[in-house]
């Protein structure tokens, strides 16, 4: 049959969506993959999870269910879509999921997370670097708890040619229900169509029942079973026929894997389930791709693997030889005298407060992405907050304390978060976005504060130090710690990113805390230098 009339809504030139005038044919709703998770659950309360242009809401009302849920947390989207989203039957809360989730006081039959992204190479890496806090096992912990005692979770995804995407996704659902004490044997069956897959995940196993709809479906439509409780190999592969079952071959040995770590280790791809602290669905880059990255260069214009992992790295080592000039060479060119030895003192500390800075910085905003929803909001609020407070600390900071008393306070500040800010933030999720900028201002105006002392403090004490604070030799120092700081931070930008990427938000932020802890041990040689100046001529202990 025709299909009815169609626009598109893209998202910054990308994810382009369907978007259904209100009275369109839908006939074909009953052909969608998610369309058995309805016939599972007829008549049920549906929870959809960014719905974007709204397509997979038409399709849920065809096929007559008792009323969906709407969350979308992009508002703009909700008013190019507005004939969808104003549909009876339909309510919309125009928020994040996991903000949702976190408040919902009711249980759902059905929560849907429909395929909204648009299809990217895994060996493109074009989403290695951005958060998703969609597909965390977190998040997914939150849709299971939040369905009913036989509840059903369906989620879409694209297939990669060596499965990656897809396994991913797959092992995300297996970890969160193991987590959640239940058995993914029983309670998981995965369906592949042409070029997407869809998980179903049950709250309790399916039954002979459902196995047989299931079944009966996918031999209507031509869906290729690919994982489920009873599956024998005949039932594999039958439709959009591989040269070898490789999905069903990779759930299987996965499930089955007496090590996930060795799993994981073997596989091609880093498909390990992301979480709150790395939630980079996108990226599954593994250093074992090294050599066949290489071999494939001037051969194809995709390299195979995390290529855009790769290219952070390129820029690393680009700003990292800059910075070396331009922070070594002035260095080097001066003759041995006391000024060299002033730059063996400035160097630990300026370099250290500028990486120590951004360490901290950068995790922030990106956990901060979960808490306000959106990515503007988090990079609005934690850089006004951490900038406009640094600031005043900057200024009033050294008449509060002194210099050496800060960092340490500092120090033990950021530990403290490191501990405490992933659980406040799960639990305060749910509370309304204006509470939660209120809360997110008041947990980051003392750590700006303290954060803007070190570099005018460090700065002050060396002056005073200076044997002559208006010689050309002093005054080209001042200026030399400024470069110092300023490169550091540079490249503790690009640092953070390969850091967070590998390890972690707060594997980065640690290091931050610590970098600030190296500040202080170099702060005592400023001290001691400052101690010992007499005459303008500056004494070595």
């Amino acid at each position: 049959a025709p299909l009815p009339s169609i626009r598109g809504v893209f998202v910054d030139g990308d994810n382009l969506n369907a978007v259904l005038p209100a009275d369109a044919e839908l006939d074909f709703s009953a052909y969608l993959p998610a369309a058995i998770a309805f016939y599972l659950q007829p008549g049920g309360e549906v929870l959809i999870l960014e719905p974007k242009g709204g397509l997979d809401i038409l399709a849920a009302l065809e096929l007559e269910v008792e009323g969906v849920q709407a969350v979308e947390s992009n508002r703009l989207i909700i008013q190019a879509a507005q004939d969808v989203y104003q549909q009876p039957g339909v309510t919309v809360a125009a928020q994040s999921g996991r903000s949702y989730l976190a408040c919902a006081q009711n249980e759902f039959d059905l929560i849907h997370m429909p395929l909204t992204d648009s299809y990217h190479p895994v060996a493109s890496g074009a989403y290695a670097l951005g958060e998703d806090y969609r597909y965390t096992v977190e998040a997914f912990s939150d849709m299971i708890a939040a369905l009913k005692p036989d509840g059903l979770l369906v989620v879409t995804r694209w297939l990669q040619e060596t499965p990656s995407e897809w396994l991913r996704t797959f092992t995300l659902s297996v970890t969160a229900l193991e987590e959640a004490g239940l058995k993914p044997e029983t309670q998981v069956v995965a369906l592949r169509g042409y070029n997407t897959g869809t998980l179903l995940i049950k709250k309790c196993a399916f039954d002979g029942a459902e196995m047989a709809a299931i079944r009966r479906f996918a031999g209507e439509r031509a869906f290729d079973l690919v994982f489920g409780p009873g599956l024998t190999s005949d039932e594999i592969n039958r439709y959009n026929i591989l040269p070898e079952p490789v999905y069903h071959q990779a759930f299987t040995a996965f499930v089955s894997s007496e090590s996930r770590d060795e799993f994981y280790r073997n596989y091609p791809f880093d498909v390990r389930p992301p979480t709150d602290q790395q939630p980079f669905f996108g990226h599954f880059f593994k250093w074992s791709q090294l050599d066949e990255i290489l071999s494939t260069l001037g051969v194809t214009w995709q390299p195979f693997g995390g290529a855009g992992f790769l290219v952070v790295i390129v820029i690393f080592l680009l700003a990292l030889l800059l910075s070396g000039v331009l922070i070594l060479l002035p260095a080097a060119l001066q003759k041995k005298s006391t000024l060299t030895l002033k730059h063996n003192k400035v160097l630990p500390y300026f370099g250290s407060i500028g990486l120590a800075f951004m360490f901290v910085e950068l995790p922030l905003i990106q956990r901060f992405i979960l808490y306000l929803d959106q990515p503007a909001y988090a990079f609005a609020a934690v850089l006004f907050c951490i900038l406009l407070f640094s600031g005043i600390g900057s200024r009033y900071g050294s008449r509060v304390m002194s210099l050496s008393r800060a960092l340490l306070i500092l120090v033990g500040t950021l530990l403290l978060y490191w501990l405490a800010l992933p659980s406040l933030i799960q639990h305060t999720l749910g509370f309304p976005l204006g509470a939660r900028l209120a809360i997110t201002i008041g947990l980051l105006s003392p750590v700006g504060f303290l954060m803007g002392i070190p570099f005018p403090g460090g700065l002050d004490r060396t002056r005073r130090g200076l044997g002559d604070k208006d010689s050309a030799a002093d005054q080209q120092l001042v200026s030399w710690m400024w470069a110092v700081n300023g490169a550091s931070s540079v490249l503790a930008s690009i640092l953070a990113s390969l850091l967070a990427l590998s390890f972690g938000f707060g594997v980065t932020f640690l290091l931050g805390a610590g970098c600030y802890l190296l500040a202080w041990v170099a702060e005592k040689k400023l001290s001691g230098w400052e101690t010992h100046t007499v005459d303008g001529v500056i004494g070595e202990i």
